[in-house]
């Protein structure tokens, strides 16, 4: 069965335009709709930009494919059409034309068992259908890559393969790049690792120089870095790692039995003693090889704190200058079986928070969690009562909740015995009392006594939508200052689509029957075409309010 996926694209306007900018964010989406056996596009405010004429929609995410073009298939075949819905490629093709990113208008048709080539958009071959399994660098075809002015553009790259099984690289015009004489060709950020016919492996640029000659001394892999964007390089003999650069030199030196990343400065380098220590984004060593495992804690806390485990399973609180942060008494670590997620520490059996000063504060707790927030966390005194404090300990909410959570530092959910939530902001004031609810975004999603799902304002708890049978929120990207959509299904489990503010757009009337036959990959919700930051993410929400505890 075809894969179909729900499009929410947005583009900004002009300035001199005089719609909100708001309005120009739901102008510019792109919502997938159905009827019968058949696909159509609406935008944000439910106008339709494509009737319901299409077999298929194939998307595209963020800069990887950024152009305004809608591949469809209609009658059995492929083709193109600009954003506004008008033809651009002829409906021709028994494959997708891909859209080439950062070029003019130039399309990749791409087979498996036959040649492929690059096309414009008039339909004429730039480079003739005459290479065998022609593709996307892996750079392109699977990560979501947004360029700035530290990282600009990776300029399109496309891999061939000739009879003997030789791979090659052209560039988007067909200029040859690399010749087909190597067994492997594999793309990173900012370097090509190549492998020759006799397993050697080197290192070109983009444009095909060598920066490094294959040679049987050393191994090559790709390697992530949050500052920069490395290669490894291994040893064969001695299986020990190093990094190189962007120009092909080494930077750090190969000596370390592995390198890992500690987000969001920090890099762990174990050397032969089994030990890391920790350096700094420059690879200047912030402390000796001292520490069993090294973790960061920026996902449980927003700090620069490391968490050192020595030897003897204590652990170390580390500062972004590789200091220790004295807290008494002494922290232990299971490292298999991870005690607490910091700051919150297991001290005897009891839960305690470590204050902003690295003290321990003195309440103790049977059980504690901040899973969603940087500074309230959820606490209690026995397996019934929950409640909520903040990171000075003071209570925010009592301790009479068969259970508590902070949806982040703005919202808090507690459950009654009675099985109804008390939705409250981050200073502990009652919003609204409800049958199960979910923060997305900017909107609070509430339930009902009968299960029904509505929309509410998290600032005053006011509901602003209608009761659905379920609600899934739409998501565009950050930089559109989190305005989104919803989908929303009635009843009859008929599928309609509302606005930010939960008025409706699209009627809850068309069958959605065939969303859920859909195989492999689950639904994506939206593809960002001209945005430098965000991704794609797939959202949901439990129908049930018992479920969200």
């Amino acid at each position: 069965m075809k894969r179909i996926f729900t499009l929410l694209i947005f583009s900004v306007l002009s300035t001199s335009t005089t719609v909100s900018f708001a309005q120009a964010q739901y102008d510019h989406a792109r919502l997938l709709v159905w009827q019968d056996t058949l696909f159509g596009l609406i935008d944000g405010t439910g106008k339709t930009v494509l009737p319901c004429e299409y077999e298929d929609f194939t998307t595209y995410s963020g800069k990887v494919y950024y152009q305004d073009y809608i591949v469809a298939k209609r009658n059995g075949w492929w083709g193109v059409l600009n954003w506004d819905g008008t033809a651009l490629l002829p409906f021709k093709y028994d494959v997708e034309p891909i859209p080439i990113p950062n070029s003019e208008g130039l399309f990749l048709i791409s087979y498996e068992d036959k040649p492929g080539g690059v096309i414009n958009s008039q339909d004429v071959p730039v480079i003739p259908f005459q290479y065998r399994k022609l593709a996307f660098n892996g750079i392109y075809e699977y990560e979501y890559y947004f360029p700035n002015d530290k990282y600009p553009e990776i300029p399109p790259r496309l891999t061939y393969t000739t009879h003997l099984g030789r791979s090659g690289c052209l560039d988007e015009n067909g200029r040859q790049i690399i010749p087909p004489e190597y067994k492997r060709i594999d793309f990173t950020k900012r370097l090509i690792i190549v492998t020759d016919t006799l397993g050697r492996q080197g290192l070109m640029d983009y444009d095909g120089h060598w920066l490094r000659e294959p040679d049987s001394q050393y191994t090559y892999s790709t390697y992530y870095g949050y500052n920069d964007f490395y290669v490894t390089i291994t040893e064969r003999r001695t299986h020990l790692q190093g990094l190189v650069g962007n120009d092909g030199q080494i930077i750090l030196p190969i000596r370390y039995t592995e390198i890992k990343t500690i987000y969001p400065d920090f890099l762990g380098l174990k050397n032969t003693s089994g030990l890391y220590c920790l350096t700094d984004a420059q690879f200047r060593e912030l402390t000796p090889h001292c520490y069993k495992e090294l973790y960061n804690l920026e996902d449980m806390y927003i700090t620069d704190w490391i968490l050192g485990i020595l030897p003897d399973s204590s652990a170390e609180i580390l500062d972004k200058l590789g200091h220790i942060v004295n807290t008494n008494p002494p922290l232990h670590f299971d490292i298999d079986h991870t005690p607490y997620f910091f700051p919150l520490v297991e001290v005897d059996n009891k839960w305690q928070i470590v204050g902003p000063n690295g003290k321990l504060l003195p309440k103790r707790y049977q059980a504690a969690s901040h899973y969603w927030s940087e500074s309230l966390f959820s606490v209690s005194v026995d397996s019934l009562h929950w409640g909520i404090v903040d990171r000075k300990g003071r209570v925010i909410i009592p301790m009479r909740y068969v259970s508590a959570d902070a949806n982040g530092d703005d919202i808090i959910f507690a459950r009654r015995t009675s099985g109804k939530v008390d939705v409250f902001n981050g200073k502990g004031r009652k919003l609204l009392t409800c049958w199960g609810a979910l923060e997305d975004g900017n909107r609070l999603v509430v339930a009902n006594s009968e299960g029904k799902w509505a929309l509410a304002d998290p600032k005053t708890g006011r509901v602003v939508s209608r009761y659905y049978q379920s609600l899934e929120p739409i998501y565009l990207p950050e930089c559109s200052g989190k305005i989104f959509c919803w989908e929303a299904y009635d009843d009859n489990e008929r599928l309609g689509y509302l606005d930010g503010q939960g008025r409706e757009i699209f009627p809850c009337s068309l069958d959605n029957s065939k969303v859920y036959e859909l195989p492999d990959s689950p639904l994506y919700k939206y593809f960002d075409h001209d945005c430098d930051c965000g991704e794609n993410i797939y959202y949901y929400i439990e129908g049930k309010a018992d479920n969200l505890q």
